[in-house]
């Protein structure tokens, strides 16, 4: 099921990758995340996190609505990033959520 137009998304990028380019990949990933959602509209926050045995990088971003996300993945400057820095990942998992419970 799709969520309304109007509710707010998160989008969740989970990637594999190597232990010896997981520092550099985490660390880009992690300066282009705060970079990138100063700067496109609908950005509510992204994180970065990743396991201890450095096999696996998780992105959560969470955006306004599900078109204030189809717009950044659109994003010339986006694109650019996600290029340059998943073409390091051994695997890629990417998917949309709702939130279930509201947070506060």
């Amino acid at each position: 099921m799709t969520p309304p137009l109007t509710d707010p998304v998160v989008h969740v990028v989970i990637m594999d990758v190597d232990a010896e380019t997981y520092d550099r990949v985490a660390q880009e990933l992690a300066d282009e995340a705060q970079r990138l959602a100063a700067k496109i509209p609908g950005a509510r926050g992204i994180e970065v996190l990743g396991t201890e045995d450095k096999s696996r990088i998780m992105i959560s971003s969470e955006w306004d609505d599900i078109n204030s996300w189809a717009h950044a993945e659109w994003n010339s400057e986006m694109q650019a990033v996600v290029l340059r820095i998943f073409g390091s990942a051994t695997t890629i998992q990417a998917k949309i959520y709702k939130h279930i419970i509201a947070r506060g």
